[in-house]
């Protein structure tokens, strides 16, 4: 909770004109393999990072988590902390095993962790699927 109001006073000062709309647009995120906490803040780093730059990061793991960390370093800390992170600087589940990430040619994005299976499924069958 603490890492929300630090972002939405970082966030009320860069885009003061911007916030009210941002906060009514802000995406929901719940996922069965990540606390409801980081979901939330996942969907507010990446709504920041959209009103700030015009489009989500670019796909693939180590780039969102190169991208969210330039854009907010205090809380990709909190988002990405160093033990959830492989050698490559792709963000691990909770089976260690990276998240899947694209942005959408519609603009939107996908995260998803491949389920039990171990089979990236596309976001389907038993995957568990966090977007916008």
């Amino acid at each position: 909770m603490a890492a929300t109001a630090v972002v939405l006073c970082v966030l009320s000062a860069r885009n003061a004109d911007k916030i009210d709309l941002w906060m009514r647009g802000a995406p929901p995120l719940s996922s069965r393999s990540m606390s409801s906490a980081t979901a939330h803040d996942l969907a507010i780093a990446m709504k920041s990072y959209e009103t700030e730059f015009g489009v989500f990061p670019v796909s693939g793991n180590a780039s969102l988590v190169r991208s969210l960390s330039a854009a907010n370093p205090g809380m990709a800390r909190s988002l990405f902390p160093p033990e959830r992170l492989n050698r490559r600087g792709e963000w691990l589940d909770p089976r260690n095993r990276p998240y899947i990430y694209e942005r959408l040619k519609t603009g939107a994005y996908r995260l998803y962790s491949m389920g039990p299976n171990g089979i990236d499924d596309g976001g389907k069958g038993d995957d568990t699927v966090l977007t916008n």
